[in-house]
């Protein structure tokens, strides 16, 4: 999948600003899409993060998850995790991302570059949730 410029733009107008934590979002959703040969805009997906700082605001704009709308539930633990479920199909991933490389010194842009640079599937590990939404 190319890196989509536009959809990066509008996450990041979502988001509020450009960070390190909303491009670890914005490529985990990448990979659970690749993954899962979802259609965001037409499969109805629910998501339950384990982690609930900037990362999850790529899965609310990306997937359409809110707390509001029920489609997602914030499950903090020590991971970086998304569990997807897609109802439409009943397929369910956990996307988690790596623990990367932290002996480049990169400062917060060079660091974002990179993630969104990166190929999404180099980013995480896929297993199966440990959670039913």
């Amino acid at each position: 999948m190319k890196f989509d410029k536009e959809l990066w733009e509008k996450v990041t107008e979502y988001h509020g600003h450009k960070c390190p934590g909303i491009a670890m979002g914005f490529k985990m959703c990448e990979a659970a899409i690749l993954e899962m040969d979802a259609n965001p805009s037409e499969d109805e997906i629910v998501c339950i993060s384990e982690n609930k700082t900037c990362p999850v605001d790529a899965v609310r704009f990306i997937f359409g998850c809110t707390e509001d709308n029920q489609k997602l539930e914030i499950r903090p633990s020590d991971d970086l995790a998304f569990s997807f479920f897609n109802k439409t199909n009943g397929e369910k991933l956990k996307v988690q991302l790596k623990e990367l490389n932290k002996d480049k010194k990169m400062d917060k842009n060079e660091f974002m570059d990179y993630l969104l640079n990166a190929n999404a599937f180099d980013l995480v590990v896929f297993s199966d949730p440990v959670f039913e939404f």
